[in-house]
């Protein structure tokens, strides 16, 4: 192993030519940038966390149920196909402390995989509407 002398290496020298040419040789440090704002809270979301976190009634429960899966159907139906793929992502793999991911996965797994479905054929049904209307 070899040992250097820190005077006579190269880190050395270059600090000491930068030490002698003063700040003016050293690139200028940016400003900090102000953190990015909290993202809002979409109002479909509040929407859904509404729908999946009302308690259903007594009396015929599966009923009760197959509302709410058509009500939330009609909310991702009025999504545009960004906003469908970004939340079908989202739904598809939950982040932990993700509030709407986890009222989503409280539904029946047959729920769940007939509304991501639906929610991942936003494209589909996009295009079938601008066909029709052209």
């Amino acid at each position: 192993m070899k040992i250097v002398n820190p005077a006579t290496s190269r880190m050395y020298e270059r600090f000491r030519t930068l030490s002698a040419q003063g700040s003016a040789a050293l690139p200028p440090v940016p400003a900090p940038t102000p953190p990015a704002p909290a993202p809002a809270v979409a109002a479909f979301e509040l929407r859904l966390i509404e729908i999946l976190r009302r308690p259903v009634e007594g009396g015929n429960t599966h009923e009760a149920n197959r509302v709410k899966e058509h009500e939330i159907g009609e909310v991702f139906a009025r999504l545009s196909v960004s906003e469908a793929a970004a939340l079908h992502q989202r739904l598809s793999s939950p982040a932990p402390l993700d509030d709407l991911a986890a009222a989503f996965g409280r539904l029946m797994a047959e729920r769940r995989a007939r509304l991501l479905a639906f929610l991942g054929d936003a494209p589909r049904r996009a295009t079938i509407a601008a066909t029709r209307a052209a």
